[in-house]
């Protein structure tokens, strides 16, 4: 689940930056908040069974959590 995460995160980060230079549209935003959330939730279950990859999981939630933060113009 963390390798998961952490794919999930990195294409958040992507979407992200082409929603920021292309301006997007609804649905590209829908997506790229879907598969944050997503990416949140898989890394949480992840840390919570304390398995390996702790790492991947927290770098995951940074990537997910920085794409939100651009996505919401903050």
């Amino acid at each position: 689940m963390a390798i998961t995460s952490l794919v999930l995160g990195i294409l958040v980060l992507l979407a992200t930056m082409s929603i920021m230079t292309d301006g997007g549209d609804v649905e590209e935003i829908v997506g790229a908040s879907l598969f944050g959330v997503i990416s949140v939730i898989l890394a949480v279950i992840s840390l919570v069974q304390k398995r390996w990859g702790k790492g991947l999981s927290i770098a995951g939630v940074a990537m997910s959590a920085i794409s939100f933060l651009a996505i919401a113009g903050v």
